[in-house]
């Protein structure tokens, strides 16, 4: 469904509710926007965006302990050795 909406002399449009329904949005929600190929405007709720980032993370990361990290090991090392607590 598309929708003709006007923008107003400060730059701002008005959503319509059926819009800001299907997309989850309420007052105070925010939006990634950018112009794509052709000079389309595309919108993203941030919400949704980084909703799907914090999944690539889940995805990438899991099972990861911090303990099995060599990096983590040699650190702890490192302060037995110095005597640190």
């Amino acid at each position: 469904m598309s929708y003709v909406v006007t923008v107003d002399d400060r730059g701002r449009i008005l959503l319509p509710a059926d819009v800001r329904r299907k997309l989850g949005l309420r007052k105070g929600s925010k939006l990634i926007l950018w112009v794509a190929e052709g000079g389309r405007l595309e919108a993203v709720p941030l919400e949704r965006e980084l909703e799907r980032v914090a999944e690539v993370f889940r995805r990438k990361f899991a099972g990861w302990r911090e303990e099995d990290h060599k990096v983590t090991a040699a650190l702890l090392e490192m302060v037995k050795g110095s005597g640190a607590r």
